[in-house]
């Protein structure tokens, strides 16, 4: 039996030969460079997208409006609707909500009041404002009587040259009909899908917005006209009870 002391006993394991050290180190060497790459990737920035193996529909071809495109025959990058389909959540059944009008019996039917589901309120009153401010402003003013920033601009030319003068004057939001005593674009004569629809499509030599404001911010609009023209005629009785003592101040 071989004892640990016995100087004739070898108890040491032997080396490794060099030519195995360095093939291992070789290989471990290559094996940390895919992840030092991943690394470097994603903490650098390229002008050109990283190599993406599965493609799927991760990137496609983007255009901005009014841009050409070579996707389509007619190049033409925004596409028009095609005819005679409905795009999924666009059916527009509600009339009075999108059109502010129904055709009964081929007569034409302008809506009183607002929509179902429309909310009525000093939220969307005054988010009414900030679109008429924003949209109407320019021609009617802020008040509402026609005398915004464009309508005086294009007096003034007017003025300079009187033979050059084919401006016609915005209307008068508050404007009372002869006739009937009341106001002529009040709710009584000019019924609130009427407003809406004018709105949308415009009239005479007003455009229409319906492409720049959604169905919801044009009756916000309907719905702060009404309060701006109740404001102009409103009593001391439409005032809040807790509001009166200030006024008197």
């Amino acid at each position: 039996m071989a004892r640990p002391n016995d100087p004739d006993i070898n108890f040491r394991l032997p080396k490794v030969p060099f030519p195995l050290i360095a093939a291992v180190l070789v290989v471990a060497s290559f094996a940390l460079i895919p992840p030092a790459m991943a690394l470097l990737s994603r903490q650098s920035y390229k002008p050109r997208p990283r190599v993406h193996l599965f493609q799927g529909m991760d990137h496609t071809v983007a255009s901005k409006p009014q841009e050409s495109s070579v996707v389509f025959e007619d190049e033409r990058a925004m596409r028009p609707r095609v005819a005679g389909t409905v795009a999924r959540g666009e059916l527009r059944e509600d009339d009075h909500f999108y059109r502010g009008f129904k055709v009964v019996d081929g007569e034409t039917e302008f809506f009183r009041g607002f929509p179902e589901g429309f909310e009525v309120s000093d939220r969307t009153m005054l988010r009414g404002q900030k679109k008429f401010d924003t949209f109407c402003y320019p021609c009617h003013g802020k008040d509402g009587y026609g005398k915004g920033p464009i309508h005086q601009r294009a007096n003034w030319l007017s003025a300079r040259d009187p033979g050059n003068n084919s401006w016609v004057p915005p209307s008068n939001l508050h404007t009372i009909d002869p006739t009937s005593g009341q106001l002529q674009y009040g709710s009584e004569l000019y019924e609130d899908g009427r407003m809406y629809n004018t709105i949308t499509y415009g009239i005479r030599n007003m455009a229409g917005y319906g492409h720049v404001i959604n169905e919801e911010d044009r009756w916000a609009i309907v719905l702060y006209i009404r309060a701006l023209q109740r404001s102009q005629n409103a009593e001391l009785v439409d005032v809040p009870a807790d509001r009166v003592e200030i006024l008197g101040r």
